[in-house]
Order: structure tokens, then C-alpha cells, then sequence
């Protein structure tokens, strides 16, 4: 099996936008969409082992593994820069 590096969720409590957000996230960056459930990011980040991507009303958080703050990415730039971000690349204003 192949490990996951990153996985994409919803806020904390999700409604229509987040999940389709995650949804266009996930068309996007091929990475699966996996639940909250109520799970806080840490949890997620160590039950995956993996970084999360968080789909909110208005913007995309991206929590990396041993980062203490997530990148933050507004819905019209996100796709470009998180395909940046997943090739290994930095982020420009980072």
C-alpha cells in the first residue's frame, strides 16, 4: 500500500462550500478526502501520518507535519500554489 502524504478534510464544521472545496481540492491534487469527524488536526496528522489540507468557507489551511502555523491559500490562487507545494517547490510569498 502506498503511503498518503497528505490528506484533505473540511473545517471544523462543515457545510456545502467546504465540502465542495475539498472536492475541487482533491480533483485537483488527486489526494483523498477523508472526514473530520470531529477530529482535531493533530489527531488526523498523526492517525495519516500525512499533512492536511483543510477546506474552509473562504480559503485552504494546509498543516504540514511539525509545522506551528498552516500555510494559508485563498480559493483563486490555491490550485496553482498547492501544486507547487506538492511538487516539492516553495512557496512564493513563504
Amino acid at each position: 500500500m502506498q503511503k498518503v502524504t497528505t490528506i484533505i478534510t473540511t473545517a471544523g464544521r462543515p457545510d456545502e462550500t467546504t465540502y465542495n472545496l475539498a472536492k475541487v481540492a482533491s480533483d485537483e491534487l488527486a489526494y483523498p478526502i477523508v472526514e473530520r469527524k470531529k477530529r482535531s488536526i493533530l489527531r488526523m496528522q498523526n492517525e495519516y501520518e500525512a499533512d492536511i489540507l483543510v477546506a474552509g468557507k473562504d480559503r485552504y489551511e494546509l498543516f504540514r507535519i511539525g509545522m506551528d502555523q498552516p500555510f494559508f491559500f485563498h480559493p483563486n490562487s490555491a490550485a496553482f500554489r498547492l501544486k507547487r507545494i506538492a511538487k516539492g517547490e516553495t512557496d512564493p510569498t513563504y
